[in-house]
């Protein structure tokens, strides 16, 4: 009998949050024929004409799901769990919110991290009192709950220790490229957005907590000046709107803005390819969910050399050109970008597919372990009940 997992996409409408969508549909779809699973897209009326719905769709493009069906809903909660049971849906997942405790169709959690309470500075006190709220309703309510890291697992346990530890499962650190990436060209996208072919590439959306000033102020330390930094993600941050200005009166000062390109949000394709050109990816993040967030996860991928601070979650990435470096300090991360001003000797095509296919299925090998361990956590209350 065929599994059908359906996913809510409206539920990650930020670029990390699609590259993670996009990690788990490869992970299904690596197992889809062995363990005989369909996998659904259950989208909200209306949301299809968003600037982010259009985001979702060209990240999730890059999947290697061979067949992704559609179903459509509207906002409310009982049209959901209606057209899931018409389209004998066996569960959803991940669901970064709380479906609550008597929702017809079994569903996975998710939370992402829990940078409220380690970063509490950048958020005002209503929007951590709403996060705590919102992570306890889900905790209470589902029956099993998937991260991105152990990190975030363990601070649930430690959080919250009324969870079962069962409960709780997190994802392994699993990078696979998509073949298609390894066949993009780099000399055309550098043509097009001008960056010449040696430069660092930072791909953050521009939030507080991912750090550019260290990361400028590293860059700007450099002796070598005909390298480039090339940056991509949203240029804004809601909690605080004038940080963008902020950050270009910081290259000014440093006198690197003619040597900076901020690109703004670009095609995932365009990314990728930037990506595959540049002499290493730098992560100077404070604060992640999963082990360097999804650059990392995907410059790991190609085996594009990375540069990543040493949070406790980004000691969870393994890669074979990583240089890690003590976060906030520029000094230290400027060392980290001399050393990688020589190109590296990296994996072929045929390797990074091979290792990429092995992490493919290590990933979904767990995420179908999630679904039956929470399949049985539902059958044991039917019959309890």
């Amino acid at each position: 009998m065929t599994m059908r997992v359906a996913l809510l996409p409206e539920h990650f409408g930020w670029g990390g949050g699609a590259d993670f969508l996009r990690h788990i549909i490869n992970g299904l779809a690596a197992v889809a024929d062995k363990y005989e699973i369909a996998i659904y897209l259950a989208v909200k009326k209306g949301s299809s004409d968003s600037e982010l719905y259009e985001q979702f769709l060209d990240y999730t493009s890059h999947t290697q799901a061979r067949d992704i069906h559609t179903l459509s809903y509207t906002s409310s909660q009982s049209d959901l769990s209606q057209i899931l049971k018409l389209h004998q849906i066996t569960i959803v997942l991940p669901v970064n919110s709380d479906l609550g405790e008597s929702f017809p169709v079994p569903w996975v959690g998710y939370i992402p991290d829990f940078q409220h309470k380690y970063l509490f500075q950048n958020f005002s006190e209503r929007e951590c009192f709403v996060r705590e709220t919102a992570f306890s309703a889900r905790l209470r309510d589902c029956k099993a709950l998937l991260v991105n890291s152990e990190a975030v697992r363990q601070d649930i346990l430690s959080f919250y220790p009324w969870v079962a530890p069962n409960r709780i499962f997190s994802l392994p650190y699993s990078p696979h490229p998509i073949p298609a990436w390894l066949d993009i060209s780099s000399e055309r996208l550098q043509q097009k957005y001008g960056t010449g072919d040696r430069y660092f590439m930072l791909c953050n959306q521009f939030w507080i907590h991912k750090d550019h000033p260290t990361a400028f102020r590293a860059f700007a330390g450099l002796a070598d000046s005909d390298v480039q930094l090339v940056c991509t993600g949203t240029l804004a941050d809601y909690r605080r709107p004038e940080y963008i200005e902020e950050l270009n009166q910081l290259l000014d000062s440093l006198k690197i803005r003619s040597r900076v390109k901020m690109l703004g949000h670009i095609p995932k394709q365009d990314q990728i390819a930037l990506l595959k050109g540049s002499l290493a990816l730098i992560q100077p993040t404070l604060f992640e969910g999963g082990p360097g967030g999804g650059a990392v996860y995907d410059a790991v991928s190609l085996g594009v050399p990375v540069i990543l601070s040493d949070i406790r979650v980004n000691q969870e990435v393994v890669a074979d050109h990583l240089d890690f470096f003590p976060a906030g300090d520029a000094k230290e991360l400027g060392l980290a970008l001399s050393k990688r001003l020589k190109p590296t000797i990296r994996l072929t095509a045929n390797e990074l597919l091979s290792r990429g296919a092995r992490n493919q299925a290590c990933l979904g090998e767990q995420l179908y372990r999630i679904i039956q361990q929470t399949l049985e956590f539902y059958q044991r209350q039917t019959l309890h009940d």
